[in-house]
């Protein structure tokens, strides 16, 4: 949408709503902190269409990143070929 629209990307990563709502829980735990972290925007024109699965990977390890996640994927990260 935002590749077809020409509209920048704002990632953002959220981080802790594991210990406010577990997985396989119902319970909403209360007193637990939760950061929400909003990333610089991501300009989808400078991909363009046939560079759409190198965006996504792009916007995924900026989230990653921000999360401290120790391997973001990379620009391949979705992307199959045929031998």
């Amino acid at each position: 949408m935002a590749l077809d629209l020409g509209i920048r990307i704002l990632p953002v990563a959220v981080d802790g709503t594991r210990h406010v709502l577990p997985a396989k829980g119902a319970a909403v735990r209360t007193g637990q902190r939760v950061t929400v972290t909003v990333l610089p925007p991501i300009d989808p024109r400078a991909y363009g269409e046939e560079r759409r699965k190198e965006l996504t990977a792009e916007v995924r390890r900026a989230i990653m990143t921000a999360l401290g996640q120790a391997k973001a994927p990379d620009a391949s990260y979705g992307v199959t070929t045929s031998p």
